[in-house]
């Protein structure tokens, strides 16, 4: 199960339910991401699709190895936010 990038999957042709691998893990899409509001102004530059699995997941992929550049992101979906009057 992994989420896959609005850019990417147009690229691609790729959509919801589709199997992708990723390294030697099948996938199956679950859902597309539109938008990352936390990589607004990222000095991160990518070259490829991004994906977003679980570490564990990843771990089965077989691209962890010596010279792999791989970023680990924590995140967390909230229900709504509410605020305190003080």
């Amino acid at each position: 199960m992994g989420r896959w990038w609005k850019g990417a999957s147009l690229r691609l042709h790729i959509r919801l339910g589709d199997w992708i691998y990723v390294g030697k893990q099948r996938f199956q899409v679950r859902g597309i991401i539109a938008k990352e509001p936390d990589r607004i102004g990222s000095m991160r530059f990518s070259l490829a699709p991004r994906v977003m699995i679980s570490g564990y997941t990843f771990d089965k992929t077989g691209l962890k190895t010596l010279g792999s550049q791989v970023y680990y992101d924590t995140k967390v979906l909230m229900s709504r936010v509410r605020t305190l009057k003080t």
